[in-house]
């Protein structure tokens, strides 16, 4: 793996950190029917990021990498005046829905939803910019600047006692803290604002319309069995879950900062005519990091199980078969869903990741409330899963039809490449043993 794949990698721990942080945070201060409220909460929230960034994101990679600077400062001016758009709207839509919980936590905290979703939604949007730079070492330094920041927010929320609904708004000071930070990073005040330059891309619009749909139905899809969870069993019981699928986002953090990486180059390939190599380039990559997700697997079952309990309490001990059986279906299914719907939208095909998320999402959303009608918190945990696996078949026949191409490897060459990588970090541990010991 490369130095800026490993970069990449930290990048996420770091994120995934703070997000954790504060989800200790919540559950050591507040009720666990808060805890889960809390989670509803940044459900909704994930919902509206990837609603937004839908539009933004793929547009951005797509379109300011190999390009003049004058189509990427107007792609930048673009994805920053339509996050601005597009999370006003959403506040005001969170607003309202507020009103239908007057009496349940969650509704102190809808009401408050502007104030952490605009600067949380800019901050994730520099950070788009620096990623298709490949610039992961800003990435770093900005995430560290929130680290720093949320901690002392922490703290004080810790000491004081802060309200619950009051949560978002302190926690929306680190973000505009962090936003600061990047402006003066990317010297952003002085990039070009001609507003007779700022030309939409050709395709910018069916890329921005596809994203939307599929951004907005596989996360509301892959999100459903939380917020099931709390309308049909409770507040409580989302706790368990949410806290289940947070720790397990772990077998993840690989997977989206490695495959982060990999979607720039691919775009690159597309634009200079070699389709077949990225198909080629991504087989090969996906490969070797599902190799090192099996001893990741094994690490992760181990100290995560551990440290729900001692993050959280004995409350919460119930999350750990739960947080088992999504770390397994993520190690193995995941990888390939991402990789799919990178080499569609760079090969210009955003509308087979579309199809197929809508398909999916359908799929999940009558399973999630048919088997947590049956089996209660367990249907909860496995129709996402099962969903992934018929996804699996799904994109299998579309590469092979479509691209005549795979991104699939067999096993047999996954284990070989385990061996090899066990190989390589027994021989560099022994170096450094033998160094030490000279």
């Amino acid at each position: 793996m490369t130095k800026k794949g490993l970069l990449a990698i930290a990048n996420n721990g770091i994120e995934f950190l703070i997000g954790s942080l504060l989800l200790v945070l919540v559950t050591l201060v507040y009720s666990v029917e808060e805890a889960g409220a809390w989670i509803v909460f940044l459900t909704l929230l994930f919902v509206g990021t990837k609603f937004r960034e839908g539009i933004t994101q793929t547009s951005l990679m797509k379109y300011s990498v190999g390009v003049s600077e004058d189509q990427k400062f107007s792609v930048y001016w673009i994805s920053i005046g339509l996050t601005v758009f597009i999370e006003i709207l959403l506040g005001i839509t969170a607003f309202v829905i507020a009103e239908l919980f007057i009496n349940e936590p969650l509704h102190v905290l809808l009401k408050n939803y502007i104030w952490l979703a605009l600067p949380q939604s800019l901050f994730r949007l520099f950070q788009f910019i620096s990623q298709s730079r490949l610039d992961v070492k800003s990435m770093i330094n900005s995430n560290v600047v929130l680290l720093n920041i949320i901690c002392l927010v922490m703290m004080f929320v810790y000491s004081n006692g802060l309200e619950f609904g009051s949560l978002p708004k302190a926690i929306s000071i680190a973000y505009w803290v962090g936003l600061a930070w990047q402006l003066l990073m990317h010297n952003a005040f002085s990039w070009k604002l001609e507003l007779r330059n700022i030309q939409v891309p050709d395709g910018y619009i069916d890329f921005a319309k596809n994203g939307l749909l599929r951004e907005l139905f596989g996360t509301i899809s892959s999100r459903a069995y939380i917020l099931f969870t709390a309308g049909l069993i409770g507040y409580a019981e989302s706790a368990l879950v949410g806290i289940a699928s947070r720790y397990a986002n772990l077998i993840y953090l690989p997977n989206s900062a490695y495959q982060g990486l990999l979607y720039p180059k691919a775009c690159e390939m597309v634009n200079r005519g070699s389709v077949r190599t990225m198909f080629h380039y991504y087989r090969r990559a996906i490969s070797w990091m599902q190799a090192g997700f099996i001893p990741y697997v094994s690490l992760l079952i181990s100290v995560g199980s551990i440290g729900i309990v001692l993050l959280h309490g004995q409350e919460y001990v119930a999350a750990i078969p739960f947080y088992m059986v999504l770390v397994l279906s993520g190690a193995f299914i995941s990888p390939y869903g991402h990789a799919f719907g990178s080499v569609s939208q760079a090969a210009g095909r955003p509308d087979l990741v579309t199809k197929l998320v809508l398909l999916n999402s359908a799929l999940n959303l009558v399973l999630s409330y048919i088997l947590i009608v049956l089996f209660g918190v367990w249907g909860a945990i496995l129709s996402p899963i099962i969903t992934d696996v018929i996804g699996l078949f799904m994109i299998q026949y579309i590469l092979r039809k479509v691209f005549q191409s795979r991104i699939f490897e067999s096993y047999p060459k996954l284990l070989n490449r385990l061996l090899i990588l066990t190989k390589l970090l027994t021989k560099g541990i022994g170096t450094k043993i033998r160094g030490l010991a000279s």
